[in-house]
């Protein structure tokens, strides 16, 4: 909020009544519409024209370091369940149904 507070409306659109930065539940949802790839390059645009050009450092960094979680969290899932069918084929097809109702 401190970096990119008080911003006016963006010459791309991307920064207006519904993503802003004046508030703490804007930035949050304007920061989670980001993560999601929706129009990120555009708030970086509007960022950029107001703030400078060290706004294209920020919203790159912030799309490497969020893909990079993300991936991560998808491959522990992943690796979870692979682990969890491991550990079933030990097991009588009773307890297995069991260990994944509880799991």
């Amino acid at each position: 909020m401190v970096l990119f507070g008080g911003m006016k409306e963006g010459k791309h659109g991307a920064i207006g009544r519904n993503a802003n930065f004046n508030e703490i539940w804007s930035t949050l949802t304007t920061l989670s519409r980001s993560e999601t790839g929706e129009d990120w390059n555009m708030l970086m645009r509007d960022t950029m024209e107001e703030k400078g050009w060290y706004m294209a450092f920020y919203w790159i960094t912030f799309v490497i370091v969020k893909v990079h979680i993300l991936l991560n969290v998808v491959i522990a899932v992943i690796f979870e369940k692979l682990e969890m069918r491991q550990q079933n084929k030990h097991l009588s097809s009773d307890e297995a149904i069991l260990r994944e109702t509880i799991a």
